[in-house]
């Protein structure tokens, strides 16, 4: 749709939003099913018994204008809504896919600002149409995804797939049980950023959760605890200057990270910032995978939805790392 991207998406790619900031986040299975566990920060958008969905069927308006009546009367909206996020049952569903697609497209629609029939609920519960209604909160919900809103998300794995990898972040979690999450760039490689405080128990404690054995941080990082770690310290300036030889470094973390590969657990990197970061991680994908630094470079920015500065990741050096034939296209089996 024109004005408004439409993709499909893993769990990884929700997990690493992050979802502490709160995304429209819209589940469409049933209120009992939402009721029993949904994804951090979710609303409920449940869509008609699946045996009579219909693209073009009123009901599905209906369900729309309340859930967007919902939102801005009780000031659910949340801060961010690019990406919105829209999940539902698995993808074997049919019909379940049917009605998520619909939502999407609907969604662009209103981002589009197309000239469009407004449905207006009525106390019946019925649906009428009304040309002249521009005060409603359909009005009020779609101004909000024209000005802030790029993307919408399908999660068309479903619900179970999302819980079966972050359970802590399913159930009946609330937002207020939520803390700064680093970004999964791989299965089992992690990319911390100036969010997530090693130093405080509360996020430490998130390492374990996530299966993380290893982590590599900037010489003057302070842990809150090193029990079950293994810690690579590493001396990285924390400025713009990016003249200092990283060499040791690279290489310490390249023999780190395979350590922790090898033995099938997941490895941190959380060298001060977010890019800094990136720069290890792009340094292990050149050295093991065999890209080209500006491949490496794609394959880490593809999983991370918030920027990774370009002059903070040791570009320079990396290019000079660059091995002989290296692959310079991301592979479809990267992470």
């Amino acid at each position: 749709m024109v004005g408004l991207r439409i993709t499909s998406v893993d769990p990884d790619d929700v997990f690493n939003l992050p979802l502490f900031e709160h995304h429209l986040v819209i589940d469409t299975r049933s209120a009992e099913e939402f009721a029993a566990g949904h994804i951090a920060t979710a609303v409920s958008l449940p869509g008609p018994p699946l045996d009579q969905f219909s693209a073009c069927d009123e009901a599905n308006e209906v369900l729309l204008v309340s859930f967007a009546a919902q939102l801005v009367e009780e000031g659910l909206q949340p801060e961010n809504i690019s990406p919105a996020i829209v999940y539902g049952d698995s993808v074997e569903d049919g019909n379940a896919q049917r009605f998520m697609r619909w939502l999407a497209e609907r969604l662009a629609k209103l981002k589009d600002n197309r000239p469009f029939q407004l449905a207006t609920l009525q106390p019946s519960g019925s649906c009428s149409v009304d040309d002249g209604n521009r005060d409603g909160p359909l009005v009020s919900f779609s101004n909000r995804l024209r000005d802030h809103t790029e993307d919408v998300w399908l999660l068309t794995s479903g619900y179970e797939s999302f819980r079966e990898r972050y359970p802590f972040l399913s159930g009946l979690v609330t937002f207020e049980d939520l803390v700064p999450m680093p970004h999964r760039i791989t299965s089992s490689i992690f990319m911390g950023s100036r969010p997530f405080k090693l130093t405080l128990a509360e996020d430490a404690s998130w390492l374990h959760k996530l299966g993380i054995t290893h982590v590599i941080v900037n010489s003057q990082q302070q842990l809150s605890s090193q029990d079950n770690l293994a810690v690579l310290r590493c001396e990285v300036p924390d400025s713009d200057d990016s003249e200092g030889d990283m060499t040791t470094c690279f290489d310490a973390a390249i023999q780190c990270m395979s350590e922790a590969l090898g033995q099938g657990t997941c490895v941190l990197v959380q060298v001060h910032g977010r890019s800094r970061s990136a720069g290890i991680i792009i340094a292990w994908l050149m050295q093991v995978r065999r890209l080209t630094f500006a491949a490496a470079f794609d394959a880490v920015t593809s999983r991370c939805w918030k920027r990774i500065d370009p002059t903070l990741v040791y570009a320079d050096q990396l290019r000079r790392r660059q091995l002989p034939q290296a692959i310079d296209c991301v592979p479809a089996d990267w992470k």
